[in-house]
């Protein structure tokens, strides 16, 4: 799963709450996770985020799923770092290349850089 589906006009960052309480808890009993987020609803995106009952592996990918936060709920950790000015370029060609999506990333930058530093 992403935590850019937990992420979704929530906040880039601010989604701990969301993903503990939506997916990790509900993994962690053995529970199927079908969670909406709160902004899925507002701006009716359809469908939910789903993992099957009794999952044996659910990998979980993006920018803050390592944070310290979600470590009692997490068994291995794999850091992933590639060059900043390389993922800025495949992430605006991938959000279509047009200047809405540089604005974008340009907002995730000034975001992500001092999380990450934290």
């Amino acid at each position: 799963m992403h935590t850019d589906d937990v992420a979704w006009h929530h906040s880039f960052f601010g989604w701990t709450d969301l993903m503990i309480g939506g997916v990790l808890q509900p993994l962690h009993r053995g529970d199927r996770v079908a969670f909406r987020p709160p902004a899925w609803s507002e701006r009716d995106r359809p469908g939910m985020i789903a993992v099957d009952a009794g999952a044996q592996v659910v990998l979980i990918e993006g920018v803050g799923a390592s944070r310290r936060e979600l470590s009692d709920y997490l068994d291995a950790v794999v850091w992933v770092q590639s060059d900043r000015a390389q993922a800025r370029a495949r992430g605006i060609a991938r959000d279509g290349g047009t200047p809405a999506a540089m604005r974008f990333w340009d907002k995730w930058e000034r975001e992500e850089a001092p999380f990450l530093a934290a």
